[in-house]
């Protein structure tokens, strides 16, 4: 009997030393650092309604082997960027200058967002015929992470301007260390002449020292292409394409007289090699009895404006 009773006593005795015992075993895996994890995808089965949106991602490593010199000249490889702006559709548009914007599924620039780490950014600064989109020319490309690219509507989430899509440029925020690059481009013809130079900076570890600060600076300078350069684009006289682009407005002028256009130098054939033609205006074929001329401005123009872009961007993460 007193036996049985030195067991139970016992077992009662270890049974409260294990109860004692569990709490001070949470405590030690409670003071136990854990790591951030990111859950990226998952395998839990949804309905159809709950599928993930289609996202391209576009990480550093991709960013450096596509050669783009900025945030536009990368958007400009996206099959989805269909109508974006570039600095090139501005030749003559004192409306945007200088602009270069991003438009997705083929709903324009003003129906696409633009977001830097997930925020919106300030609209072009000049309000015209193409609206107030995002600058692509004030995202520092050197400083970006990754880019995310939603195919699909997000005006639920975000308004109207995101009905053709969310372009979301992420910059690093754990960079420690220094880059400097250099990047030179001479085409065959002449033209679109291209250097860039940059470098980026970062310090601070977000583990250790709770802080990163990471700053940016890149200079670009793109040369002109004039009209001339190209063979293709030498003259709007274009017969064998059916195309034809010539102005009345001439150099010397024409001028009314009698109720007939004339000009001084339509006898002695206009001044070609000013661009200065006797021309039908409908088929481009030579007309030498006209007597009033007709410009062709198109060979003086430039296919792409030159350019001079210069960045600095400084972000701090604590």
């Amino acid at each position: 009997m007193n036996s049985s009773r030195r067991t139970c006593v016992a077992s009662a005795a270890a049974i409260s030393l294990a109860v004692v015992a569990a709490p001070v075993r949470a405590q030690t895996d409670a003071a136990v650092r854990i790591e951030k994890i990111e859950v990226t995808g998952s395998h839990i089965s949804r309905i159809e309604g709950e599928t993930a949106l289609p996202i391209t991602r576009i990480t550093r490593e991709e960013i450096a082997r596509s050669g783009a010199q900025n945030a536009a000249e990368l958007l400009d490889k996206i099959s989805a960027n269909v109508t974006g702006y570039a600095v090139a559709m501005g030749v003559g548009d004192s409306s945007s200058p200088g602009l270069s914007a991003a438009g997705l599924r083929g709903l324009g620039a003003m129906n696409t967002l633009v977001l830097l780490n997930g925020r919106r950014l300030s609209n072009y600064a000049f309000n015209g015929l193409t609206g107030s989109p995002v600058n692509l020319n004030q995202i520092p490309l050197a400083a970006v992470e990754r880019v995310e690219i939603l195919k699909d509507g997000a005006s639920a989430i975000y308004g109207a301007d995101a009905i053709g899509g969310v372009i979301n440029f992420i910059l690093r925020k754990d960079y420690v260390g220094s880059e400097l690059s250099a990047y030179a481009s001479r085409t065959q013809e002449g033209g679109a002449d291209a250097r860039r130079y940059g470098a980026v900076t970062g310090f601070g570890n977000l583990e250790r020292d709770r802080f990163n600060v990471l700053a940016s600076f890149d200079h670009l300078t793109e040369t002109a292409l004039e009209a001339r350069q190209r063979w293709f684009a030498r003259t709007a006289v274009r017969p064998d394409l059916g195309g034809v682009s010539v102005s009345p407005n001439t150099h010397p002028a024409n001028f009314f007289f009698g109720g007939e256009v004339l000009n001084v130098t339509a006898g002695r054939g206009c001044v070609p090699e000013r661009g200065v033609l006797q021309v039908d205006r409908n088929t481009g074929a030579p007309l030498p009895l006209l007597p009033f001329c007709r410009y062709d401005f198109t060979r003086v123009i430039e296919i792409a404006p030159p350019s001079r872009r210069e960045g600095l961007f400084v972000r701090t993460t604590v």
